[in-house]
C-alpha cells in the first residue's frame, strides 16, 4: 500500500514500475483504481490509462486489423500513468508481449509511471518474454498478502458503513475470524447476513 501511495503522490518519480501481485480477491484491481482516483482528484486533466492486459491485447489486434496501429500506440503511450491489470494474461502471446515491451520502454524512458498487477510474481510468469520479466522486476515488486483478522474486520466495518448496513463490531470480528477465503467471500457473507436480518 505504501508503494501505491508513493506512486499516486508523485507518479514516475518513485517505484517505477510498481508491480503488484497476489491471489485473486485481495484488492489488486481496487488498488489500481485507488491510484487513478487519487491522481485525478489532485489533477483531473492528468492523462491516465487503465486497462486489463486482455483489453490491451484485444485493442492491439483490432488496431492491426484496421490499420490503426499508430493511433493505438499514441493512445497507450501519451499518458502520465499506465495501469495494466492481469498482466499474466499476455504470457504466451508473442506479438502482444512485443507491443507491451515497446510501450513499457517508451513509458519508462520518458519518465511516465507504470503500474502492473498479476496473480503471480514476474519470475513465475513462465511464458512471458525474459526481457519483459526483467523489466517488471526493475522497480518495486509488491506482494499482497492475506489480511489478518483485524484488517478483515476493519474492511467489513468500512464496507458496511459505505453501504449503510448495520454491522456491530463483534459481528464483523466474528466474520473476520470465521469466513475463509478472500475479501469477496467476506463481503458475500456480510451481504447474506444483511439480507437474512432484514
Amino acid at each position: 500500500v505504501a508503494g501505491a501511495k508513493a506512486v499516486a503522490n508523485d507518479p514516475g518519480k518513485k517505484y517505477n514500475p510498481l508491480f503488484i501481485y497476489g491471489p485473486s480477491g485481495l484488492g489488486k484491481t481496487h488498488l489500481l483504481h485507488a491510484i487513478a482516483r487519487e491522481i485525478l482528484k489532485r489533477d483531473p486533466s492528468f492523462p491516465v490509462v487503465y486497462l486489463s492486459a486482455q483489453q490491451f491485447a484485444e485493442e492491439f489486434v483490432a488496431s492491426l486489423q484496421q490499420g490503426k496501429i499508430d493511433q493505438f500506440r499514441r493512445a497507450q503511450r501519451n499518458v502520465g500513468i499506465w495501469l495494466v491489470d492481469d498482466i499474466q494474461f499476455v504470457a504466451g502471446k508473442d506479438r502482444t508481449q512485443e507491443e507491451i515491451f515497446y510501450t513499457f520502454n517508451h513509458m519508462h524512458q520518458t519518465g511516465k509511471q507504470i503500474v502492473l498487477c498479476s496473480d503471480r510474481p514476474p519470475r513465475e510468469l513462465h511464458l512471458m518474454d525474459e526481457r519483459l520479466r526483467s523489466r517488471f522486476e526493475s522497480g518495486l515488486v509488491a506482494d499482497i498478502q492475506w489480511p489478518d483478522t483485524e484488517t478483515r474486520c476493519a474492511i467489513l466495518l468500512s464496507k458496511a458503513q459505505e453501504e449503510g448496513l448495520p454491522m456491530p463490531h463483534n459481528v464483523a470480528m466474528y466474520l473476520g475470524e470465521h469466513v475463509p477465503g478472500n475479501i469477496r467471500n467476506l463481503e458475500g457473507a456480510m451481504t447474506k447476513l444483511a439480507v437474512q436480518s432484514s
